[in-house]
């Protein structure tokens, strides 16, 4: 087998060469990626991509030839997995909406997909407790058999974690000592309260 030229810095720390010099490379899997576009994607067909990929544009209704556009995020995330398993069968499915995105997993589900990369971002798409649009279309396509795997940690410098905190017993997380809300403002406790002008300080 012929692997890529050009191979992502990813590969060798997720061990990928053992499992290639071991006669794992990803033949007889069929591995859909959804993204919200592959700017270049034609031209890498046969060197940093497979010969031939199955494209669909949900966006562009009707004309599948502009899934080749918008972003290049989903070409490089196709040269990733390309680099990781050469011999597996890629499905490309170009979205932008929610919509969108129910009808690209419809679409893997009805191609007997085995993997789907998600590689987008959905802020507030759900409770944040396994529950929402996005966490149904996940469990609808592992109920068909299908591993999600999806971006984690695109803004992850962005956003608040840590370990839940509850020291007065009232079953909020405290994100300071006697602080349930995840503040921003002049300072400690402080927070706007958007909608007003000026905001007012609270």
């Amino acid at each position: 087998r012929v692997y890529p030229a050009a191979v992502s810095e990813g590969v060798a720390p997720m061990n990928a060469p053992v499992w290639r010099s071991g006669g794992v490379g990803g033949a007889g899997v069929r591995v859909g990626i959804i993204d919200l576009g592959f700017i270049g994607v034609t031209a890498l067909l046969g060197s940093e991509l497979p010969n031939q990929v199955i494209v669909k544009n949900f966006v562009e209704v009707g004309n599948d030839a502009l899934v080749d556009g918008t972003s290049l995020h989903g070409t490089a995330v196709a040269e990733v997995i390309y680099d990781i398993a050469p011999a597996a069968t890629f499905y490309l499915a170009k979205i932008f909406t929610d919509t969108d995105l129910q009808s690209a997993v419809d679409w893997m589900i009805a191609n007997d997909v085995d993997v789907i990369n998600a590689s987008i971002e959905t802020y507030n798409a759900g409770a944040g407790d396994g529950t929402g649009f996005i966490n149904s279309l996940v469990a609808t396509a592992a109920a068909h058999g299908i591993t999600w795997v999806a971006s984690a940690g695109d803004d992850g410098d962005r956003h608040w974690s840590g370990a839940f905190v509850d020291q007065d017993g009232n079953s909020s997380h405290e994100f300071a000592a006697g602080i349930d809300v995840n503040a921003f403002g002049s300072g400690p406790g402080q927070f706007y309260l958007l909608g007003e002008v000026p905001p007012f300080i609270k």
